[in-house]
């Protein structure tokens, strides 16, 4: 019930039942009471195996005394819903068996307000709670604070029973099948809701018996007329989203006992709610409102939103709202007036939130003479206010009498940024961005309690944030982010003794720095107690200033630190100073809560841990990443790198002194750390190494690493390196090794790949790239074959030297299951595939070709190897080709090789820029092409056909093809004459085509040609029945769509785009079904179209562009018929 993801689960047998049962009863070893055994198997027999019955009556169970257990049988036997037929009456049972189980009233009606949301709908606590106030659920809750702390614990209680599951924080989502219980529930009794939720009805639904109803959802709709009133005595709830529709004076005027309304996307006058003496909870949500004043008639209303994109004003009445407790116009972007002295007067207040993209036109006191607007001081005589969301913008130097609320118990505070977050404050939160920094002491009053602090663009003076912004310490801070803080020197600083707490962030779990000039987090001595005791996270990129992050005297307060990410702070030599720390075993190792270091752009950095680290252990450490380190020699010592234990992820690029990555220290080989000479990381899945020109080996000395867990291997080093690297890898299994890449600068690949030759079994991908081979598989004097069984994707990438994929019998070459193909910059390769080499890629699915300027063919004809008659068709399994910057390629399949090719499952082919390219099909090799859903071609300046003629003697060769074509893209071609050069491929092909766009070819004539000039009179009409977009631009020769005499039509065309073609003669019209027709016709030379004579607003061949299903009349000429 907690999963993520939908999975499908089958009937349970009675041991799987019994397991589950067990598991969300809590009870697990039953043996030493044979009863209990009975009454669980009889229980769980009555679940029928099914998961979600087991669950649910499991949960409800659990901690219930045995007496309530025996009950259970007996109850769900007699439990039959004879009038639910859409799903098994087994488990409507058992969840409203479940329902029975809860505790409270409360709790029961809340699980029944949840069905009034659609169907999977995530369902905001908030709302609920609104809700919730409005009904008095929470009446013994003194405020909206306390009920919301009731709510959760309910929410908790009817989790735990498996009646609702997790969402996103904040949020709760219910089970379809337990939402269909609860909707049955409340279909008759005392609580009848009508629940029309999420169905985008258009009209107000027929219910019987509407007058009975206490609840009616009709969220996520789009009603669009209300009914003028309705008789509902008994209503309480009513949430109702339109699509702008207006609600009559009338509407609620029998509507007396509403105590929640909802209200979305309506037209309302606000004095129709009148009639709602008894309301206390009312959101409306993007409504148009007006007389919003007579919102003072509500004098029982508690909970106010008002979340309008017309709300311009709040108006003065408001003011009389004397029970009004929470107030909520987040969202109100026009809103730019707040009459003074409205809000003091709403002396119940506890909750106002205005700060997500609304109101920000504060006025500051003693500025003006006359004042409109409300002032911030305002605030302060609100003596119940105890949350408040808060958004402001203000000069750099705030004014002095700015006041600043400190009996809050929550607030989301912004000054001057467009931070946008939930209209509901979970914490305490100051964001404050481009103030001087004298300004921060007008906040004050709330750092002691505070937990979020983001600071950004503060100016002027101030060096450290303790003692200067604060002096009790900042305990409460949870999260801490300094960013553009010109003058911050330390985060504090020790030599002011004086003023100094004796404790200081002792809760902050996350530090962020950004361009701030640090020279070191604690200055002047050692830090106060508790400093950074709980800190997780550690962010820190641009502080130039800093020499070393972490001094001996801060490494043992890092007792709960998980991640460090440290990027372009140049100064940076040390990352963990560890000098004079004394080695000692029973101390507890330092830095064992660390889980992923990030180290990037740091060219100053000598040292990641500075001598002595026999007291550090990195137990915990998963993810390691160092990149642009230019000074630094090594990553780990001998004992750091055997407590690397669960390290999964090292990447370590572009650190030009690095050596090794182990260094082994003299010192540490005399001390007895136990394993020999070999070093293991049991758990590291990926490892990167590349761009490091003095690398050595992994370990230095005569050590040597094991990884019998890896997964993928990137290797982008010199020759020595990566051979020695191999042979590391070949000292322990190499089973689990998917990916490997390899980067060599000269011409040795084979030799590595001749040392992996038996341990590639399981390789799934292969990257070669920046080497210098010649031949990619060198099979001349081999003897023994190279297999790559397991290999899917092969990537080939700047291969500046590559002749030839492979040379010697392709027999002794592999790769059953390769599915893509990559050829990328290999700028010396003429041909891919000889036939026999291309029978090693029977299973190739995906082609791409990009950057490779000697390539003239795919293909090389010339193969005395392959032979036809024993050999089967090629490629079967082909299904996308991209092809791209291939300058000197002249057919993709020569016309000569059609005859070994299948392609029967191509469905995608791409072209752009290749030049020298003239046509991509032979008209027999089309045939094969049963599957072919896309043809995109761009740039090709020479191309002349798609379909080239291939001397066939049927005559029909042109019928049937393209069955599944969807889409044709052509553009820039500036030799192309046709696109099809038959009309008659759309006889019995082309039927599924949705797309044709044909742009910038200045030589074509016609889409569609005709060899057969004695055939013009038949078959004169065409119809493309699913043609939905057609768009032919700037083509100087275009004449005619198709030839002239034909008539093609368009049943579904909703997008036409016809312009900058100056001799097109097609006549493109419309008839009475909305079919648009293309005529040819000869054109006439000095007459203009009569249809543009008729109408400026009508276009034929001269410019056309629409696009929709409707308003195509005003633009086309009818049909006649008759050219």
């Amino acid at each position: 019930m907690g999963c993520q993801s939908r999975i499908q689960l089958e009937i349970l047998n009675e041991e799987e039942g019994l397991i589950l049962f067990r598991k969300h009863t809590g009870i697990y070893n039953i043996n030493d009471s044979p009863t209990l055994d009975d009454v669980v198997k009889e229980v769980v027999g009555e679940c029928m195996g099914l998961p979600l019955a087991i669950v649910t009556i499991g949960s409800a169970l659990r901690e219930k005394f045995i007496d309530e257990w025996k009950y259970v049988p007996n109850k769900l036997k007699v439990s039959k819903f004879t009038d639910i037929e859409t799903v098994d009456q087994n488990v409507f049972g058992c969840l409203k068996l479940s329902y029975d189980f809860l505790k409270g009233e409360e709790t029961k009606f809340c699980f029944l307000l949840c069905s009034l949301f659609p169907e999977d709908y995530e369902i905001d606590l908030e709302e609920l709670l609104r809700y919730g106030l409005g009904l008095d659920l929470y009446g013994d809750a003194n405020t909206i604070e306390e009920a919301r702390r009731q709510l959760h614990v309910t929410i908790t209680n009817l989790k735990s029973s498996c009646l609702l599951l997790d969402a996103k924080e904040g949020f709760v989502k219910m089970h379809d099948l337990v939402r269909d219980v609860a909707l049955w529930i409340t279909s008759k009794g005392e609580n009848v809701f009508m629940v029309k939720a999420g169905m985008r009805l258009k009209e107000w639904p027929k219910h019987q018996g509407q007058e009975q109803c206490t609840a009616i959802s009709l969220m996520g709709n789009r009603i669009e007329v209300l009914p003028d009133g309705l008789v509902c005595p008994k209503l309480k709830i009513l949430l109702l989203e339109g699509n702008n529709v207006e609600v009559s004076d009338e509407f609620f005027e029998e509507m007396k006992t509403l105590e929640v309304a909802s209200l979305s996307r309506i037209v309302l006058s606000v004095k129709s709610l009148q009639f709602l003496t008894n309301l206390v909870t009312l959101q409306l949500i993007r409504c148009e409102l007006s007389d919003i004043s007579s919102l003072k008639m509500l004098a029982k209303l508690e909970i106010l939103s008002l979340k309008s994109y017309n709300l311009i004003e709040l108006p003065e009445e408001l003011g009389e709202l004397s029970h009004l407790k929470m107030l909520d116009i987040t969202d109100c972007r026009f809103l730019e007036r707040i009459p003074m002295n409205v809000i003091p007067r709403l002396s119940r207040l506890e909750e106002l939130y205005i700060g997500n993209n609304s109101f920000k036109a504060w006025e500051v006191e003693g500025t003006s003479a006359e004042r409109s607007n409300a002032s911030l001081s305002e605030l302060s005589q609100l003596n119940c206010l105890n949350i408040i969301s808060l958004s402001t913008n203000f000069q750099r130097c705030l004014p002095k009498d700015f006041v600043v609320l400190t009996k809050l118990l929550k607030y989301d505070i912004i000054v001057n940024c467009d931070y946008v977050r939930v209209s509901y404050p979970r914490s305490r939160c100051l964001r404050i961005h481009d103030v001087e920094a004298t300004s921060l002491f007008a906040f004050k009053a709330l750092y002691e309690k505070m937990e979020y602090l983001d600071l950004e663009r503060i100016w002027g003076c101030c060096q450290n944030m303790v003692p200067s912004v604060d002096g009790t310490g900042l305990n409460e801070l949870k999260r801490l982010s300094l960013a553009n803080f010109g003058q911050l020197e330390c985060i504090i600083d020790m030599t002011q003794q004086q003023d100094v707490t004796s404790t200081a962030f002792s809760n902050l779990v996350e530090l962020s720095l950004f361009y701030v000039r640090l020279r070191e987090i604690c200055s002047g001595g050692s830090p106060p107690r508790g400093f950074l005791d709980n800190l997780e996270t550690l962010r820190i990129e641009k502080c130039h200033n800093m020499s070393c992050l972490f001094p001996t005297m801060l490494i043992q307060r890092l007792g709960k630190l998980k991640q460090v990410t440290v990027a372009l702070c140049h100064e940076l030599e040390d990352v963990f100073q560890l000098e004079g720390l004394s080695y000692a075993k029973e101390n507890p190792f330092l830095l064992s809560t660390l889980e992923s270091l990030y180290l990037f752009y740091l060219h100053n950095l000598r040292y990641i841990w500075k001598d002595p680290t026999q007291q550090v252990s990195l137990q915990n450490l998963t993810v390691v990443q160092v990149k642009w380190c230019s000074k630094l020699r090594y990553l780990f010592t001998l004992s750091l790198a055997r407590s690397l234990l669960q390290l999964e992820q090292l990447k370590v690029w572009r650190c030009d002194s690095l050596e090794h990555i182990v260094e082994i220290r003299e010192a540490e080989e005399n001390v007895a750390v136990g394993g020999g000479n070999a070093i293991m990381f049991p758990k590291l899945r990926i490892l990167q190494l590349g761009g490091l020109e003095n690398f050595i080996n992994f370990c230095s000395e005569n050590y040597f690493s094991t990884w019998p867990a890896l997964q993928e291997l990137s290797l982008y080093l010199p020759l020595s390196s990566t051979l020695s690297s191999v042979a590391e890898l070949e000292q322990t299994t190499q089973e689990d090794l998917r990916v490997l890449n390899i980067g060599i600068s000269d011409q040795s690949c084979n030799m590595v790949l001749a040392q992996l030759r038996h341990g590639l079994q399981n390789l799934e991908e292969l990257k070669i790239s920046r080497c210098g081979v010649q031949v990619l598989f060198q099979l001349e004097d081999v003897e023994q074959e190279l297999s790559l069984p397991s290999l899917k994707v092969l990537y080939l990438y700047w291969l500046q030297k590559l002749e030839c994929l492979c040379m010697g019998p392709t027999h002794l070459l592999r790769m059953p299951n390769l599915k893509k193909l990559s050829v990328i910059r290999c700028n010396k390769l003429s041909h891919m595939f000889s036939p026999s080499l291309a029978r090693n890629f029977m299973q190739l699915e995906e082609l791409i070709v990009m950057q490779c300027g000697d390539l003239e063919q795919i293909f090389d004809e010339d193969d005395a190897e392959y032979n036809h008659l024993h050999w089967p068709l090629l490629f079967p399994n082909l299904s996308f080709i991209d092809i791209r910057n291939c300058d000197k390629l002249r057919s993709m399949f020569p016309v000569s090789i059609t005859n070994l090719l299948s392609l029967q499952n191509l469905t995608t082919v791409e072209f752009h820029y290749c030049k020298m390219l003239k046509h991509l099909f032979s008209s027999t090799l089309a045939r094969n092409l049963l599957q072919l859903e896309s043809i995109f071609i761009e740039n090709c300046g020479r191309l002349e056909q798609i379909l080239a003629e291939d001397h066939t003697e049927d005559d029909h060769v042109q019928l049937g093809l393209f069955p599944n074509l969807s889409s044709i893209s052509v553009k820039r071609c500036g030799k192309l004459k046709t696109l099809f050069p038959d009309v008659t491929v759309v006889r019995s092909g082309l039927q599924k085509l949705k797309t044709i766009s044909v742009e910038s070819s200045s030589q074509l004539e016609e889409l569609f040609g005709h060899k057969d000039e004695a055939d013009m009179t038949s078959h004169r009409e065409m119809v493309l029945p699913r043609l939905q977009e057609l768009t032919l631009q700037q083509l100087e020769s275009l004449e005619n769509f198709c030839p002239v005499g034909y008539n093609f039509i368009f049943p579904s065309l909703s997008r036409l785009f016809v312009t900058k073609c100056p001799k097109i003669t097609t006549r493109f019209s419309i008839d009475q079904n909305r079919s648009v027709h293309a005529e040819a016709k000869e054109p006439q030379m000095g007459k203009t179209d009569a249809d543009i004579k008729q109408s400026r607003r009508r276009k034929t061949a001269v410019e056309i562009d629409y696009w929709g299903l409707y308003g195509v009349e005003s633009i086309l000429p009818p049909y006649t018929g008759k050219l």
